[in-house]
Parts: structure tokens; C-alpha cells; sequence
């Protein structure tokens, strides 16, 4: 495929047809589509109010161009300036595989209200989700009105250089102007730095850079004026080559009349002059000057010595019937060997060339609907142009037969690192992804940039298993020429072949398809005989409130998975149903998929039985249009949770406990806050009254005090028991993802965070007591002498609103818990303890540690380990013993294994072990699952 970068002999064999959106606002000063095939379709357009950039997705399932005024996503100026309607100005959109999207924005004030010298902005994200990744400025010395990023430019031919005008960044000479090069150190385009800049070699010129910056490879055109005042100045194009690490300046080119816009495509410069006279009959017809250099390339290579390299004109265009005041060229854009030129009559005018060095030739000429153009944009087959009232988008591809492409996901949150990848004739690669936050389906219309890019279009999705949850991958080829609808996974790969001279796609190698028609697998039932759960009917944990976000139930067998529906099943023959997929917590091996099966009534109840470990459980339904009639329990859950959600939970001592839950609808909407709850031992001495409301609220804010992240609010005490001396206290501890920057969502980072907040409690343990003892308002608190650290576990997680914050409403107040809760039943390891005493008190309190801390079953300690794995083919979509070769994984049982190497009476029911006894049984079964994991095959 020839890309953007480089000329292609063009075929005009069909007429290019229009497609429209219309927008709220009073038209636009600039519009740019991406010049990178990974965001076919995305444009992005700055309206008059200079307030913000748009973005806008133009293709449809069908590959038309008019899709409605939906703007997909917004970028606002984050300077104050943006009242003076200078932001977006000029922006360019561009980027890679490697770079991602990039946005470039400049911003400069015009109305003169403020002194800024201007900016441009570069943005990294894509659809409707951006950061500000750097800002660029002039130099200190030209830190006030320097008009810098009015016009900017990013390198056809590189990416990874950019230009940008400064018009009153004097270089050689007060107000000549100055354009600055700026490149990234990496390739992944980040932490961009001014490597080069140039300027006029002539006194005589003035404002260098004002209104346009052109760069194509060692080419670079910008605007410059004869006079320093704006009024008296006629406006120019000078051209710069560069020469090693410099810019020199060759020559200014000069049109019969101002320039009025100016482009360059690989050595071709065309400067559009509006205001041109035709044969002095036609006062500002218009026309457009044709520049090439004096270089063999363009036949024009001078005879004897060499010489420096010149441009000349070496054609004028000028409307088919050139008419006063029709201003011809006010408006063009130039890519390969296609032009395309608009008027004030809102026409346009696409011109093409047979070679590099040919004429230029009218091929069609198109009337827009509006009553003023603002500017036009040529990407390949593809022309954007911006009204008074609506975006205007012309393709030649309408007659093809290209392909429709559909990016999905079973559960509605993205590929994460995985990507459609097109290997495209001439060695390019296409990129094609979905993410959470948009369109699920992704579909648009995938043609050659030209018709002439023929050859062989390969489509994949490369190193797939990298990304998480990999499995839920789906995507669906329509070829147009056969009205055929080819659906893949993770392991796909079709082929199609591009026939220029018939401008159609065949499919030539088709491999791991998923079938068109496929049957219902039913979901596992409970074996006859299941393996001893460890620690089952044995455990000596006190009742824990259950997670925030659901009511559970300790008499339920937690491993059945109730299917439920109020409607349709879940199954659907085309790969869009709904199905549960159960993963380890790293989301890279599937344990378990099934669905609930047509025939099969609601509540229908499949066996899912872990070893300890912590484990995923999604369940999809975003391609069901009947995911909103389907639900699911899981793990002693009570309340049925809705599709499209996703449980993260861990099995411990044979018991299942809910550690987060979320919506993947309201989540990847960035709605809603997911505050992650932890259930946190504390013990006090020297309490001197009963603990009330004023002691709670006193705990809370010097919890909220010692650690930056959690907030009063977010704290409750659940329970409060006095033994002796001592007070035995447990909190819930909530933690916002928002806060913190944490994606409870996800395992790992789950995981990590419950280390880290521990380790946090445990080096903060001393500011709490200080808080404690400096608080104000006279309480029971005044008189504690020690404040001690037990532990700390993961009780569950609540999704709220983010403009409120609400307190746990499923977290029962320490009031209603009974002290027989506290009863001294087992032993943690006096390492798990970390506490602060006043002199005087130690001895007690290392009593304590020893002797009072074993109403604990689980403190600090690390995250249940991964049981053990092997391979075996299980099918990944509405289950079929025919829907895919995905190799997914089952549980072995170890628990013959882990019994025997048990110390006697560790499993006898009510029994407390002794320390020494305690000790050995986690060095045996940490052995036992270290043997686990080193066996577990890795994907």
C-alpha cells in the first residue's frame, strides 16, 4: 500500500460521492482528518468559538460517510486564554503502531487581550479519551506575543518531526519571523525537544510563519511577507532545504497576487492565489501556481555545472470558466498526484497528474451545499471540507467492493494490548483496536487508500495472548464482492486480495475461523465425588461483613454458578451471546466458559470448583441484545448480579469471598468510582471509656490523617470489643480508585495495592496514635498509650457516583456486633504485628502480640497462591465442541497431595493449633503450591 507519504499514479474511474453531518455550532476554522489508517474514519475539527477541538467518526456499518452530529469526544484549552478564541487554530493528527494517536494543537491569543506567547499542546488517546502528554513554547526570550503555534506542520514523510511558525520570534531581524523543528528523543514520540530552526536569509522579509507551515521530508514551505506591517505586505512563500542539521534557505516564490493557501507534497509546492486577476476580464477569479524543482526527477535537471536547487512555475490552474470574485484557490490540499481546490461558490476542483513531473488535468468538479468554505482536506481516496453548517465528505471508494470490518468483545471493555493487525502490500501494517469507552461494535468500511494499492491484505491479530483476557476477542469480515460474513477470535488469520484493475477484494487464505452456525455446550454439573476442600467445616476466622457491593451468604455452596434469565438465553448461534469466562487472576489462562443453553431454564446452576487462589469471573452479553434480561450468583452471592460485570474473588481455605465487583457499562463510561473496602485489626490500650459515635469519628479522622489516601468517610468502625485492658477494634477502610489511581478492576493491580496499603498501616501505625492523643474534643482516645496493627484483608468493593462519595451502605455498625464475635480461636505469626507502646507498656503489649492477637485467621498475608494447571482444549465462545482450537486450562486436585503433608489435627474441626503446629502447616503448603505454580503451564 502507498501510504500517505508516498506519490501514486491515481484512477478518477468513479465519482466521488458525498456524505454529511451537520453541527450545532456556527461552522468551523479548521478541519483534519488522520492521516493514519489505525483511526480510519476519525476527524478532528476545530469550530469558530476557538473553545475546544471535536471529534467526530464518520463511517458506518456500511461504509457510508454520514453518520450524525455525534461527537465521540472533546478537548478543551487548558490554558485561559481560550477566550480569545485562539485555540486549535492549527492542529494536526497523526501517528503509528509505535507512537500511538498524537494530536498537535496550537493555541495563541487573537485578540491581543493577553500577552501569551502561544503554545501547542500534543495529546496522546484516541476517540473520546486524551491526555496532555507535553507543551511546547518559544524560546524565554520570545516568551510575550509571539503569535507561536499559530501554524504548525508534522512531517509527511516522519512523524516524528514537527514544525512550528513563530511570526514574531525575531531570527536574523526585528519581526522576521522564525520556524522551529522539534523532534522526539525515543521513537515512541514522547519528551519532544527543538533540534533546528530557520529563518529568512533576507532582511527584506517579515512575519516568517505567520499563517502556514508546510514540511515534506527535506522540504519546508511557509508563508512570509514583503513589509513588517500586516496591512502593507504582500504574502509570499519562502522554501528552506535541509542540509545536515541546518535549514537553508533557497528562495522566496512569488505569485501574481497574495498567497492565499500553500501545500507541498514531496517536492511539489502549489500556492493558491484567490484574489488573481484572469486576463484582467475576470477581477479575483483565482488561480493555482504549479511549482517543481530544477531536478532530473522532474525532468527539469539544467544542462553543464550544477546548480542550487530552484523552484519554478511550471503550470497555472485556473477554474474551468474563471469568473470574478470566485476567489479559485482560496482553500486546497494536495496528496500524491491528486489536488483538490475549493472557491468562494463552494466548489471543488480535483485535479490529478499522470506521473510526478506531469500536468495537472480537471477530473471532476463538485457543488457543496452552505453559503461559506472553510477548508478542505485530502486523505487518499477521501476528501473532508468544512461549511458554515456541516462537514462534507466525498470518497471515490462508493463503487468499490472493499470490506466492512467489525471489531468486538464479548464483554465490552477492549482488546487491552491486542490489535487487528493488516499487513498491507510494500511492507506497512494497518492497526485496528476497540477500546471500553467507545463503539462495541467498531465497524467501518476498510478500502485501499488508493485503488492502485493492489497485492495481498492480511488480517490477524498478532501476539494476541499477551493481552488480557484475550478470549473474549471477536472480529467479522464482510466481503462486498460476495456478500459472505467471515468471523474470527484471537487466532484468526484471513487473506484478501486486491484487484486494482476490477477494484474488488477476494479472499484467498482463510484459517481459524469460528463457524457460522454453532451448537450449545452445556455448562459442568457437580461431580459425584468432589476433592476435600481445605480447611472446609475446620475454619477458625470470625464472621467478616461481607463486601459493600453484595449481600452473601455463609450456608451456600458457594461453588455453584446460577444462570439466570428474565428473557431470551444466553446462548446465540453467531458468537454474540452472553457466556461466563472464568480466569487465574493474572487474565492470561482460562479456566472455565459456559452459558446458559437454549432449552435450559433460568437458574440453571454450573459446578465451578477452585483450589485457594484468586480468580476472575466475567460475565459478557455486550453483543446480546438481550444482555439486559440476563443475570448471575457466584460465590455465596444472594442478590443476582447483572451481565456485563466482572467478580474478582478469592478462594481460601476452601471458602470463596467476593474482593471486587464491577459494571463494565458504568466503568468504562467513567461514570462511577470504584471505592475498594478493607477490613483492618487494630488493638488499643488504655481506652478509658466505652467506645461511642465521638471515639468513631475521632478513629476516623486519624486514620484519614496518618494515610493520604483515605479519606474520613470512607473510614467506620464495624466492631469494638474490650477484653482486659485492651480494645479490640476492626475498621472498614475504604480506598478510592479514583483517589489513588488504582484499577481495582483488575487483579494484579488488586493484589499489589492490598501489600501496599498494608505495609502503609504498618509504618503509619505511629501517626494514628499521635492523632489519637492531639485530638481536641475531649474523648475516650485522650488516654490511649498503645495503638497495635494486626491485620488487614480485602472485604469487598461498592461502585458510587463520583460526585458523591457515600459511607458503605452494607457494612454493619460496631453497635450491633456482640462480643462473642471476639473469641480467641486461632494464631498468626507474631510478624504480622506491628504496633507503638509508651515505655512502661511494652512488656504488655508484646503479651498481647504473643499471646491475644490469634482471633485472626488471616492478617497480612501474602494472596492465595495459584493452584496448579494443565492444558486442555475447552472452547471459548457459546460453548461447541466445534467453535474453536483455543487451548484453555483446567484444575488439577492436589488435595491428596496437600493432606499428607498437613501436621495431625490441623483439619480436626474447632481445634486451635499451637504456633509451632501453625508454622509448619504454612511451610507445607506454601511448598505444595510453590510446586503448583512451577508446574502450571505459562501463555
Amino acid at each position: 500500500m502507498k501510504s500517505a507519504i508516498s506519490a501514486s499514479a491515481l484512477l478518477l474511474s468513479s465519482t466521488l460521492v458525498e456524505g454529511t453531518f451537520e453541527f450545532a455550532a456556527e461552522g468551523a476554522t479548521a478541519a483534519g482528518m488522520s492521516q493514519m489508517n489505525k483511526v480510519r474514519g476519525l476527524a478532528a475539527v476545530t469550530h469558530l468559538d476557538g473553545a475546544d477541538i471535536d471529534f467526530h467518526y464518520f463511517q458506518t456499518e456500511d461504509g457510508a460517510y454520514d453518520v450524525s452530529s455525534d461527537i465521540i469526544g472533546a478537548i478543551e484549552s487548558p490554558a485561559s486564554i481560550s477566550a480569545a478564541n485562539g485555540y486549535g487554530i492549527s492542529h494536526q493528527l497523526r501517528g503509528d503502531h509505535v507512537t500511538g494517536n498524537m494530536l498537535f494543537v496550537g493555541e495563541v491569543d487573537l485578540t491581543g487581550a493577553t500577552v501569551d506567547a502561544g503554545s501547542v499542546y500534543i495529546y496522546r488517546g484516541e476517540f473520546n479519551r486524551w491526555s496532555l502528554s507535553q507543551t511546547l513554547t518559544p524560546p524565554a526570550e520570545f516568551n510575550e506575543r509571539s503569535d507561536f503555534g499559530r501554524a504548525l506542520d508534522v512531517d509527511r514523510e516522519n512523524i516524528r518531526r514537527l514544525a512550528v511558525g513563530c511570526k514574531n520570534c525575531n531570527g536574523t531581524h526585528h519581526g522576521g519571523g522564525t520556524v522551529y523543528i522539534y523532534e522526539p528523543s525515543t521513537p515512541d514520540a514522547y519528551n519532544w525537544r527543538q533540534t533546528s530552526s530557520m529563518t529568512t536569509s533576507s532582511t527584506d522579509y517579515f512575519r516568517l510563519g505567520e499563517q502556514d507551515v508546510e514540511i515534506s521530508g527535506n522540504t519546508l514551505i511557509a508563508d512570509v511577507g514583503d513589509d513588517i506591517s500586516e496591512l502593507a505586505s504582500s504574502r509570499n512563500v519562502a522554501v528552506f532545504r535541509e542540509k545536515g542539521k541546518d535549514w537553508d534557505h533557497l528562495q522566496v516564490l512569488a505569485v501574481s497576487s497574495n498567497m492565499t493557501d500553500a501545500d507541498l507534497y514531496d517536492e511539489t509546492i502549489v500556492i493558491g492565489a484567490a484574489d488573481a486577476d484572469y486576463d484582467n476580464s475576470a477581477t479575483a477569479a483565482g488561480s493555482v501556481s504549479v511549482f517543481y524543482p530544477n531536478t532530473a526527477r522532474f525532468n527539469l535537471k539544467p544542462k553543464g555545472k550544477p546548480v542550487p536547487v530552484q523552484w519554478s512555475v511550471q503550470q497555472v490552474l485556473w477554474a474551468p470558466t474563471p469568473t470574478a470574485d470566485d476567489n479559485f484557490g482560496n482553500y486546497l490540499s494536495l496528496e500524491g498526484d491528486r489536488m483538490v481546490v475549493g472557491n468562494a461558490d463552494i466548489e471543488l476542483f480535483v485535479f490529478e497528474r499522470e506521473q510526478v513531473y506531469g500536468k495537472w488535468s480537471l477530473q471532476q468538479t463538485i457543488s457543496v451545499d452552505g453559503t461559506e468554505l472553510y477548508g478542505v482536506d485530502l486523505n487518499g481516496a477521501t476528501i473532508l471540507t468544512s461549511t458554515d453548517d456541516a462537514y462534507k465528505f466525498y470518497t471515490e471508494a462508493s463503487s468499490w467492493d472493499c470490506l466492512i470490518v467489525s471489531i468486538e468483545d464479548h464483554f465490552g471493555d477492549g482488546w487491552d494490548t491486542a490489535q487487528l493487525t493488516v499487513d498491507v502490500p510494500g511492507g506497512e501494517k494497518d492497526y485496528f483496536g476497540v477500546r471500553c469507552d467507545y463503539y462495541n461494535p467498531t465497524q467501518f468500511r476498510y478500502c485501499p487508500t488508493d485503488r492502485s494499492d493492489g497485492g495481498l491484505y492480511k488480517f490477524s491479530v498478532p501476539d494476541a495472548v499477551k493481552a488480557k483476557f484475550f478470549w473474549e476477542i471477536v472480529w467479522r469480515v464482510y466481503e462486498e464482492k460476495t456478500g459472505v460474513w467471515y468471523t474470527g477470535n484471537w487466532d484468526t488469520e484471513i487473506d484478501f486480495h486486491w484487484d486494482v484493475e476490477n477494484a474488488e477484494f477476494t479472499h484467498r487464505k482463510v484459517a481459524h475461523t469460528l463457524p457460522s452456525n454453532i451448537t450449545c455446550k452445556t455448562c459442568p454439573s457437580r461431580p459425584t465425588a468432589t476433592r476435600a476442600l481445605k480447611g472446609k467445616d475446620s475454619t477458625v476466622a470470625p464472621t467478616i461483613s461481607p463486601a459493600p457491593t453484595l449481600d452473601t451468604d455463609v450456608d451456600l455452596t458457594w461453588q455453584w454458578l446460577t444462570l439466570e434469565t428474565s428473557g431470551e438465553v444466553w446462548f446465540d448461534t453467531q458468537h454474540k451471546g452472553t457466556s461466563y469466562y472464568i480466569s487465574d487472576s493474572k487474565a492470561h489462562r482460562l479456566l472455565s466458559v459456559g452459558t446458559l443453553c437454549p432449552g435450559e431454564l433460568t437458574g440453571k446452576q454450573c459446578w465451578e470448583d477452585y483450589p485457594d487462589g484468586d480468580y476472575i469471573l466475567r460475565v459478557g452479553g455486550a453483543l446480546s441484545p438481550y444482555s439486559d434480561t440476563h443475570t448471575f450468583t457466584y460465590c455465596k452471592a444472594v442478590n443476582s448480579i447483572a451481565a456485563a460485570s466482572q467478580m474478582i474473588f478469592r478462594v481460601e481455605n476452601g471458602n470463596c469471598e467476593i474482593l471486587s465487583t464491577t459494571n463494565a457499562d458504568g466503568y468504562c463510561a467513567n461514570v462511577v468510582d470504584i471505592v475498594e473496602y478493607f477490613s483492618v485489626d487494630l488493638h488499643i490500650i488504655g481506652l478509658s471509656s466505652s467506645f461511642g459515635n465521638v471515639e468513631e469519628g475521632h478513629f476516623a479522622q486519624a486514620i484519614a490523617d496518618a494515610i493520604s489516601f483515605v479519606s474520613a468517610e470512607n473510614v467506620k468502625v464495624t466492631k469494638a470489643v474490650t477484653q482486659g485492658s485492651g480494645t479490640w477494634v476492626t475498621l472498614s477502610v475504604g480506598v478510592s480508585s479514583k483517589a489513588t489511581g488504582i484499577d481495582f478492576a483488575d487483579a494484579e493491580q488488586l493484589e499489589a495495592f492490598e501489600a501496599q496499603i498494608t505495609s502503609t498501616f504498618q509504618e503509619k501505625i505511629t501517626a494514628v496514635l499521635g492523632s489519637l492523643q492531639s485530638e481536641e474534643t475531649n474523648s475516650g482516645l485522650h488516654s490511649v498509650t498503645s495503638v497495635s496493627f494486626v491485620g488487614l484483608k480485602i472485604s469487598g468493593s461498592k461502585e458510587v457516583n463520583m460526585v458523591t462519595m457515600d459511607k458503605p451502605d452494607m457494612v454493619t455498625n460496631f453497635a450491633d456486633t456482640s462480643a462473642t464475635d471476639y473469641e480467641s480461636t486461632s494464631k498468626e505469626s507474631v510478624d504480622y504485628v506491628s504496633y507503638v507502646a509508651f515505655a512502661g507498656y511494652a512488656a504488655l503489649v508484646a503479651a498481647v502480640a504473643v499471646v491475644g492477637f490469634v482471633v485472626f485467621t488471616r492478617a497480612t498475608r501474602s494472596p492465595a497462591a495459584a493452584p496448579k494447571f494443565t492444558s486442555t482444549p475447552v472452547d471459548v465462545e457459546e460453548p461447541s465442541a466445534s467453535t474453536t482450537s483455543a487451548s484453555v486450562s483446567t484444575i488439577e486436585d492436589d488435595s491428596s497431595a496437600s493432606a499428607s503433608a498437613r501436621p495431625a489435627g490441623a483439619t480436626q474441626a474447632g481445634k486451635a493449633l499451637s504456633l509451632e503446629e501453625l508454622q509448619e502447616l504454612v511451610r507445607s503448603e506454601d511448598e505444595a503450591l510453590k510446586s503448583m505454580l512451577g508446574n502450571a503451564p505459562q501463555i
